[in-house]
């Protein structure tokens, strides 16, 4: 498997074409700009990270938990890829554009980001994130009022737009055949459905528990 950290093409040491990082077969990448994932079952899903040309990106597989996580600067974006179990990980940079300047450390020398100290705060919420997504359970069960990297819906219907929107669960479930907008990739947010249920200001959250 090749983990990577730009959409584009990768060149074997012969000069040979191998594809599209993210899209070759077991293969995973992040493409920086405009920050979407690319692997296996995923194509184009929006990356909750910090968008920026110039910057420090990270990038970890979490053996115990079996995910692929991302980080840029001081920003943790959480995993962007579960159940990994394939010990045969390789990280590879590609890219789209001439003109790119990049250094690469892979542990040689003293991280600038080092994407651990940002990946263990996420953890243990996100684990919990990820059974809520599993189970059917709005995410504001676990969050609450803290902001953490999710996919943001807005709902036209229910006035759930601007800084107010919702989880992946409620999309589905409280809000199924509204008039709901593509998701965007919040760096913090919390699902607002649940939010304003739990707060007695609606009564709409069906899957809040």
């Amino acid at each position: 498997m090749t983990l990577g950290y730009y959409l584009g093409l990768l060149i074997d040491r012969n000069g040979n074409n191998k594809g599209i990082l993210g899209k070759i077969p077991h293969s995973y990448a992040l493409e920086v700009f405009p920050q979407r994932l690319y692997g296996p079952r995923i194509a184009a899903r929006s990356f909750c990270g910090n968008r920026t040309f110039s910057g420090t990106y990270g990038c970890g597989w979490d053996q115990k938990d079996q995910v692929i996580f991302f980080t840029v600067d001081e920003n943790c974006g959480g995993s962007g890829f579960r159940k990994v179990v394939s010990t045969n990980l390789k990280p590879a940079i590609c890219f789209t554009t001439s003109g790119v300047e990049v250094s690469v450390n892979f542990g040689v020398s003293q991280f600038v980001c080092d994407p651990r100290k940002y990946w263990e705060p996420y953890r243990a919420i996100e684990r919990d994130i990820h059974n809520c997504l599993d189970s059917g359970i709005c995410t504001f069960s676990v969050t609450n009022e803290e902001y953490f990297p999710q996919l943001m819906y807005h709902c036209k219907d229910c006035n759930l737009e601007g800084n107010l929107g919702m989880c992946e669960v409620c999309v589905k479930i409280c809000h199924a055949g509204h008039n709901v907008t593509t998701p965007t990739a919040a760096v913090g947010f919390f699902c607002d459905c649940g939010s304003l249920t739990s707060s007695k200001q609606k009564t709409f959250c069906k899957a809040l528990k």
